[in-house]
């Protein structure tokens, strides 16, 4: 049963090991989804690829030396019910809800769907976006690696 309290509920479990949190997490107009949290620090926002979050672990515990990640599944993958979002429109500002109830600008991360989610939100809203980063497949490294400077060059 979820909690009626805003924007949490009360369902946490243990994922792989005692860094990574899985929740169920209110959003946007109350559209529940499941999001993985691994870290401290200042918010990071890890979109996923359209092969989803499972299998990702180890990056975002690596992700998460660097600052609070927050990875979302996105509606229709894993346990996040599909509702009404249809668009890649849809999900970024389904996102920039997410990053408006954090309170802070948050450093956006997203690998090929998710960068193009990515994308999409920061033209709607840079304030809210602190910094974003796209990438593909074979440059993760690179990407990953510029990520974490400007991360901590803040």
């Amino acid at each position: 049963p979820r909690s009626t309290l805003f924007p949490y509920t009360t369902l946490f479990r243990s994922m792989t090991g005692k860094s990574l949190t899985t929740q169920t997490r209110m959003a946007g107009a109350a559209s529940p989804i499941e999001v993985i949290e691994t870290g401290k620090g200042r918010p990071i926002l890890f979109l996923h690829p359209g092969i989803g979050l499972r299998g990702a672990e180890p990056f975002l515990k690596a992700l998460g030396r660097a600052g609070r990640v927050i990875a979302p599944a996105h509606p229709g993958f894993h346990n996040s019910p599909q509702g009404g979002f249809v668009s890649v429109d849809d999900l970024s500002y389904l996102y920039l809800s997410l990053i408006e109830e954090l309170g802070e600008p948050a450093l956006v991360v997203g690998s090929s769907l998710g960068g193009w989610i990515a994308l999409e939100a920061a033209v709607k809203a840079s304030p809210t976006v602190a910094n974003q980063t796209a990438h593909r497949r074979n440059r993760l490294g690179k990407y990953l690696r510029s990520c974490l400077r400007r991360t901590h060059s803040r």
